[in-house]
């Protein structure tokens, strides 16, 4: 958008105020090369008479004899309309302001078990708080400490984005429910994870990974 008293009306920097820029096809000379005689005005060509074959050499009916054509881009006159003030040998100068809406992101999980924090990341689970406000306060009464210091870092992190404005703020807890499942195989122990509530199972260390299609439910 433009920056309201910052507009001034200047001479075209490119055409130097002329309204017209030489044009690129043909340099400026109006016309070029004829590409059916190849500029040389006339064409050779193989005709059959009474006693033979004999090749004729006729004027070209693309440049009459000239070996230049008109140039198509100019019409001829060698020079195109500027491009940038449109011929009218003016620009209008004005400081523009780009606005870019973004949302800032902050993640922090606590989690006790061996399951991998990517995977709690994007899993569907229960909302435990929310707060919406041009300014949200960071959470002091939370259960759990680990949380409250995680949202005292991640409040005073976003307060802090340099050439921002700050239109609005939202603060989520959002609990994800994760079951660890000892279990024997041959005499080993092992594990395995059920997490998310659409019940997703991480089994890394399952004995048969190939057992022919079968999966842990």
């Amino acid at each position: 958008m433009e920056v309201p008293h910052t507009a001034s009306v200047k001479p075209c920097h490119r055409c130097k105020a002329t309204g017209y820029l030489i044009c690129s096809s043909c340099s400026g000379r109006g016309s070029k090369r004829c590409g059916g005689c190849n500029g040389r005005g006339r064409k050779r060509r193989r005709v059959k008479r009474k006693n033979g074959w004999r090749t004729v050499t006729r004027t070209c009916g693309g440049c009459h004899g000239t070996g230049k054509r008109r140039c198509h881009r100019c019409s001829g006159t060698g020079r195109v309309v500027c491009g940038t003030c449109e011929g009218t040998t003016q620009v209008k100068w004005f400081i523009q302001l780009t606005i870019t809406w973004k949302n800032n992101l902050g993640h922090h999980i606590v989690e006790k078990t061996d399951l991998p924090d990517e995977l709690i990341k994007d899993v569907a689970g229960t909302l435990g708080f929310q707060d919406t406000q041009p300014r949200v306060l960071p959470i002091a009464m939370f259960p759990e400490p680990e949380i409250n210091q995680a949202s005292h870092r991640l409040v005073n992190e976003h307060s802090k984005f340099p050439n921002c404005r700050i239109l609005m703020q939202r603060h989520v807890i959002r609990m994800v429910p994760v079951t660890q499942c000892d279990y024997q195989h041959k005499e080993t122990t092992l594990n395995y994870f059920v997490y998310g509530l659409d019940c997703k199972v991480h089994a890394p260390t399952y004995p048969d990974q190939c057992c022919w299609g079968c999966t842990i439910l």
